[in-house]
């Protein structure tokens, strides 16, 4: 289906990534990083999304990551990351994976501070070294769901990873947090490259109900989701 914007531009009304409906809508263009990329609404899960023509290579990514400065001596993002350690901290002790953890998996350093057991996935730097299918009670994902370039089967692959009643930790800035379509046209957020899926409340409670789990929101930001 074709659909024209109010400024005459043609732009193609495409597939949801994440629950597949052809009920998306162009919203705007907007620069990162010198390139100019596209961004849609769906209105049936309210994901917001880059499409795939304008997602970085393989190389490219893994090159952006590498640049982030997200180590220990970064105090705004240990400052980040607290909510997320405070909350896994209430849990009972239990092996945690941290599920795209970067290069420098810092949250794991900070959770076997507090006596956790941490293991370590991200498919650029500590990729899978055996089957995949070990379950976790715990798991953590922090700025990471915002990367997924196929949104649909990365949750379906992080949710496979818990064991029954398992809880995950998802850390993303939620567009319900800006306030009008022009915040979000000028949203620090979107302006990262390597970004291209971005989740309200409403997307992630789609995303729960879809997955068979429950989701509380328990600080801004962070989202906990339990298997049913």
């Amino acid at each position: 289906m074709i659909s024209t914007t109010n400024r005459g531009r043609c732009q193609l009304s495409i597939e949801c990534p994440l629950c597949f409906s052809k009920k998306t809508n162009f919203l705007f263009q907007a620069k990162a990083s010198r390139r100019i990329r596209e961004f849609f609404r769906c209105s049936n899960c309210d994901l917001v999304f880059v499409p795939q023509r304008f997602h970085l290579s393989q190389t490219e990514e893994s090159q952006q990551y590498t640049s982030h400065n997200n180590e220990k001596n970064n105090d705004g993002y240990i400052k980040l990351l607290m909510p997320v350690l405070d909350a896994v901290t209430k849990e009972e002790k239990a092996r945690v994976l941290e599920y795209g953890c970067g290069p420098g998996p810092v949250l794991a350093g900070l959770l076997e501070d507090k006596g956790f057991s941490v293991d370590l996935y991200d498919p650029y730097f500590f990729p899978e070294k055996k089957s995949g299918k070990d379950k976790y009670d715990l798991l953590t994902c922090t700025e990471v769901v915002e990367h997924f370039c196929e949104p649909a089967s990365s949750w379906r692959n992080l949710f496979d990873r818990l064991s029954s009643k398992g809880k995950a930790f998802i850390l993303t800035q939620w567009t319900d947090l800006v306030p009008s379509r022009t915040g979000l046209e000028n949203w620090h957020y979107i302006r990262e490259v390597t970004h291209v899926a971005f989740y309200s409340q409403n997307t992630l409670t789609w995303i729960a109900n879809h997955f068979g789990c429950t989701v509380n929101f328990v600080a801004e930001g962070l989202a906990v989701f339990q298997r049913k």
